[in-house]
């Protein structure tokens, strides 16, 4: 008698946004292969097919958990770091313990903050889990990012892990947190780039050995079927000009770089064609006006085919980021054909083969930006053509559905099968 399939649930905070994308994607894969996976979201504002939102317990300890919550932020605040920006998890939401019940395999944790699970209700979860590591909040202090601990880090030049950057006695203290919940639980993670997955590694919080690497996948689907003439008519988008695009859920977020970019777009200015800088996301009033360069912003874009032809029509796709770890938004350009020009950060060289498949920047060097830019928006018809064929051909090896379906199951066997 075959053996019944996994049955997998993938916990994420909303259906939508980068992680959560990243999430379904690999729940359809899954499907495809016989899995009996089930995608679990807090909320759903775009319509995906199967999400299962979730309805909430009464939790216990919630009154005890917001003055904790609010006591660390104030506290958090009087030092003179941002509140909004951190989330200690101290308040139970009652969602987790029907899920515990619902006898899953295993539970896969995507993008699981404080409006998901308090830190104590993580702790009590039974079903083993996995997490998916699209930011650094499940393995560090309260803060998704380094943020304002990033110069501090990258001046250590490698000499400092990402889980010391911020000395602030209650980041350190939610980290020993997290290594507490995780010993002895039957518990791993996913790193999606190469650098996450030192980052994880170096921390120990996840039990030795059980941090692996499986990037994102990059399915089919209408960025390989768009053609730059077709895709600028269709937007309205000058057929003669060098078209710069940019975008972001939020391009005023400082980790995304908006500034930066509107730096080194000063060099641009004055070629031998006309350049516009094309935008999707919200915040594009931060993108201020320059002498000899257009904007176009066309907010924020749901719709898969539109969005794959504002890829298409780009010359190349800038990723400014400060902090990235493996952005949807750079599989998405290079499957269209469009290469990626960014900064040296992240998983940024994952996914970016220098000279190949786009231009990669020292950080945070606006000119050398600029520079990367100008090299991909100089090179000649037959190299641009030759570039389009290996940024898509580099996302069909390196980061298919089959790929990482195939990976993400084999890692569930071999891990639900450990003693």
């Amino acid at each position: 008698m075959a053996a019944a399939p996994l049955k997998i649930a993938h916990l994420v905070m909303a259906a939508y946004g980068g992680p959560g994308m990243a999430a379904y994607r690999l729940h359809k894969t899954l499907l495809e292969i016989g899995v009996d996976s089930h995608f679990l979201a807090r909320e759903s504002l775009v319509g995906w097919e199967g999400v299962e939102v979730l309805e909430p317990e009464r939790a216990r300890g919630a009154l005890r958990g917001h003055l904790v919550q609010h006591t660390a932020k104030a506290l958090w605040w009087l030092s003179g770091r941002e509140r909004e920006a951190v989330d200690f998890q101290a308040i139970p939401r009652g969602y987790l313990p029907a899920i515990d019940r619902a006898g899953y395999d295993l539970v896969h944790f995507h993008w699981v903050n404080g409006r998901v699970a308090s830190l104590a209700e993580i702790r009590d979860f039974r079903t083993p889990v996995v997490w998916s590591l699209h930011d650094i909040s499940a393995f560090a202090g309260p803060s998704p990012y380094l943020g304002p601990n990033l110069d501090r880090w990258l001046a250590a030049a490698g000499r400092m892990r990402t889980v010391d950057a911020d000395p602030h006695p209650l980041a350190r203290l939610n980290h020993a947190a997290k290594q507490r919940i995780y010993r002895g639980k039957q518990v791993a993670a996913i790193a999606p780039s190469r650098w996450m997955e030192q980052a994880a590694r170096e921390s120990g919080v996840f039990p030795e050995g059980w941090v692996r690497h499986i990037p994102y996948e990059m399915p089919e689907g209408p960025w390989q079927r768009q053609e730059r003439a077709a895709a600028r008519r269709l937007l309205e988008l000058p057929e003669d000009a060098a078209i710069v695009l940019f975008g972001a859920d939020s391009l005023s977020s400082p980790r995304k770089g908006g500034d930066l970019l509107m730096a080194a777009m000063r060099d641009l200015a004055g070629g031998p064609r006309p350049v516009t800088l094309a935008s999707f996301g919200h915040g594009a009033d931060t993108l201020a006006e320059l002498p000899g360069i257009t904007l176009r912003n066309f907010g924020h874009v749901r719709d898969p085919g539109r969005l794959a032809a504002l890829f298409a029509a780009a010359d190349v796709f800038v990723a400014p980021s400060r902090e990235d770890n493996l952005p949807n938004v750079v599989l998405e350009s290079l499957a269209a054909g469009t290469p990626v020009a960014a900064f040296r950060i992240g998983g940024m060289p994952d996914m970016i083969v220098d000279g190949v498949t786009g231009r990669l920047a020292e950080p945070f060097s606006t000119g050398d930006l600029a520079a990367a830019m100008q090299d991909l928006l100089g090179w000649s018809a037959e190299r641009a053509a030759e570039t389009s064929r290996a940024c898509r051909a580099h996302v069909a090896t390196e980061f298919s559905s089959a790929r990482q379906g195939g990976s993400m199951l084999a890692f569930y066997h071999e891990f639900l099968a450990r003693k």
